[in-house]
């Protein structure tokens, strides 16, 4: 009881030291360590400390995403069966006051192993992407956050180069434009960047254009900028950052630049890429050997990026990492060491600082932020 009190106290300390309540998210895979698979902290962006508020069972919750009321969470459950659909997307509500989670409702995902899931601006609809099997699906949510029904379901073909990765298509991130009138999709089995316009009215889509990378480089995740204007695509497999142009229907390639030091030929394994709330840097990990983040300057005008430098992350197999909303700190998630370190971030050069706070949990592999004003 004197741990509760004092527990609350500190959470109390938190909250009063801003006009906003920030919760931290955190998405981890299962073992035998760990029932539980989605965890809320408490975060205070002005200190970096964070304070354990909830957690719940679930999945294989590899992937999380926050609707755009900021009311509602929804992850996949990143699972597999042999009939080609054994995932699941589950809705989540957070207690406000207290950070607890709880489970809304749960619906297959049409496929195995979903890897990413997002919001439409009007949160009337989620899309899932769905990594072995190489397919995404757009699904309906009620006003209340419920997940509803299937409205479409996407299936990719083809293959390419890597005989290990690349035998069939995996779709890795289904990303809508800011103004929610593209989808984007990275597949990292085909080795292609899919455009899809997106009817925000029905909740489905139909191909506009695709454009296809290196061979055997295998597309993961993108960013897109504040100004919806460039749109940057980060290869797991060849460590590439290819810089595109989306002003108009056709995507046009830009920059290739590397996540890794000249010289390097290890396997990249490149994870995550994210742009900073100023719009000014761009930073992505990569995983393998390198445990590393690679940070770059943003021309707003151009688009084009130059490097800044590669660094530890102080951690193994930085699968995912976020930067605070208000743009001071940049959490990296380390399935493999079990731990999310810190990093603070200089807004006006872009260079992370590795400081002594460090989360705690097991598997963790995705960070999203819900702020409560």
């Amino acid at each position: 009881m004197k741990y509760c009190l004092v527990t609350m106290m500190y959470c109390c300390l938190i909250k009063n030291t801003f006009s906003q309540t920030t919760y931290l998210l955190v998405g981890t895979y299962n073992n035998k360590d760990s029932t539980n698979a989605i965890y809320s902290y408490l975060y205070n962006t002005t200190t970096g400390v964070a304070i354990s508020a909830g957690s719940i069972p679930g999945n294989n919750a590899s992937y999380l995403t926050v609707n755009a009321n900021k009311k509602k969470i929804y992850a996949v459950s990143e699972n597999a069966n042999t009939q080609g659909n054994g995932g699941g997307i589950v809705a989540l509500a957070l207690d406000e006051k207290t950070g607890a989670l709880s489970i809304n409702n749960n619906i297959p995902s049409n496929g195995n192993h979903p890897c990413y899931i997002t919001t439409t601006n009007n949160g009337k609809y989620a899309i899932v992407g769905n990594y072995s099997t190489g397919n995404f699906s757009t699904v309906s949510i009620k006003d209340n956050g419920l997940l509803y029904k299937t409205v479409q379901t996407i299936q990719h073909t083809g293959n390419s180069t890597d005989t290990t990765r690349q035998k069939s298509p995996h779709v890795h991130t289904t990303v809508l434009s800011r103004n929610n009138k593209k989808l984007y999709v990275a597949d990292l089995g085909t080795d292609y960047l899919y455009q899809y316009k997106y009817n925000p009215n029905k909740g489905t889509v139909k191909l506009q254009y695709s454009v296809k990378s290196p061979a055997g480089s295998g597309p993961r995740h993108l960013a897109i900028s504040s100004n919806n204007s460039y749109l940057y695509l980060l290869h797991e497999i060849s460590g590439t950052i290819i810089t595109y142009n989306i002003k108009r229907k056709k995507i046009l390639p830009l920059q290739a630049i590397s996540t890794m030091p000249v010289g390097n030929t290890q396997f990249a394994s490149s994870a995550d890429i994210h742009i900073h709330p100023n719009g000014k840097f761009l930073y992505a990990t990569n995983r393998g050997k390198n445990n590393t983040i690679a940070s770059y300057s943003v021309d707003e005008k151009t688009g084009l990026l130059t490097l800044i430098n590669i660094q530890p992350t102080g951690g193994l197999t930085p699968r995912n990492f976020s930067i605070s909303p208000n743009g001071k700190y940049v959490l990296v998630a380390h399935q493999n060491s079990n731990t999310i370190t810190t990093f603070t971030c200089d807004n006006t050069t872009g260079l992370l600082t590795l400081i002594n706070l460090v989360i705690t949990v097991t598997k963790p592999v995705c960070l999203q932020w819900l702020t409560i004003n």
